[in-house]
């Protein structure tokens, strides 16, 4: 850390003393910001949104949709509504925010006005074919 704040190692105890001022001075400077209101992002990210969209990134598919994590610290992914603009089919859109936005069955029937069961069939079929998404339909 002192190296970052003098912009080079600190090899000295006289270079470590100055670090340790900086330090203090930039903990100084920082006395009544609001970092937890202002800057807490999904209950867990102290940073910005492009700081967010990096450490999301890093995060593998399992831990953004692991049900053990609170809904409002997973990712952000794309909405059902993005999947239905993107994707050429509605059976398509809802395979992928089922597998990729980690989307409840339940969130999309009442979205789309369709049955639960109707969504699991259509998230069963093309689980059973992975390269195409699903049965084709019309409807959307």
């Amino acid at each position: 850390m002192w190296g970052y704040l003098l912009g080079k190692a600190a090899h000295t105890d006289a270079l470590a003393q100055k670090a340790g001022r900086a330090y203090a001075d930039l903990v100084a400077a920082g006395k009544d910001v609001a970092l937890w209101p202002d800057h807490l992002r999904q209950q867990m990210y102290l940073g910005d949104e492009a700081f967010v969209l990096r450490m999301q990134a890093l995060a593998s598919d399992r831990a953004v949709g692991d049900k053990e994590i609170p809904k409002a610290q997973r990712a952000s992914p794309k909405t059902l509504q993005d999947w239905l603009n993107e994707l050429p089919t509605r059976d398509e859109a809802i395979v992928a925010a089922h597998r990729h936005s980690h989307l409840s069955l339940s969130e999309m029937a009442r979205a789309l006005g369709l049955s639960v069961s109707r969504l699991s069939w259509i998230v069963a079929g093309a689980k059973q074919a992975p390269e195409s998404s699903g049965p084709a339909s019309t409807d959307r």
